[in-house]
C-alpha cells in the first residue's frame, strides 16, 4: 500500500498522489518518516469554494506552510469549479503555522 510521506496517511494501491497534499506517494515511508513528529492540523477557515482554497493553498505552499483541503464540492468529480458552493470547503493547517497561515489568508481573500 502507497502512503503519503507528507501526510503519512497509506492508500489504496491505485491512489498515486495524495488526495490532501497532493504529494506523490511512496511505496513505504523511511524510518526518519516515521520517526517525525506527526503534524496536528487545525482549522484555517472556511472559504466558499474549492477555487478559493486552492489559491490560498498555492499561496501557502510558496511560503512553505502545508496545508489540507477538506472539500465536500462536486465540482471536482464534475472537473467543474465555481467560486461559489452551498457546500463544506475547510483549509487546515499546521497548529504551529497558524498565525503565519491567517495572515497570508487574510492578504489574499480577506474577509471572504
Amino acid at each position: 500500500m502507497p502512503f503519503c510521506p507528507n501526510c503519512k496517511f497509506e492508500y489504496k494501491p491505485e491512489v498515486k498522489f495524495c488526495p490532501d497534499c497532493g504529494e506523490a506517494l511512496v511505496a513505504e515511508l523511511t524510518s526518519q518518516e516515521e520517526t517525525e513528529e506527526p503534524i496536528n492540523y487545525v482549522q484555517l477557515r472556511r472559504v466558499p469554494s474549492r477555487l478559493y482554497a486552492e489559491m490560498l493553498q498555492e499561496a501557502l505552499k510558496k511560503q512553505s506552510i502545508p496545508c489540507l483541503i477538506q472539500a465536500e464540492d462536486a465540482g471536482l468529480m464534475l472537473g467543474t469549479l465555481g467560486t461559489a458552493t452551498t457546500l463544506k470547503v475547510v483549509i487546515w493547517v499546521p497548529q504551529k503555522l497558524r498565525a503565519k497561515a491567517e495572515e497570508i489568508a487574510f492578504q489574499i481573500l480577506g474577509e471572504i
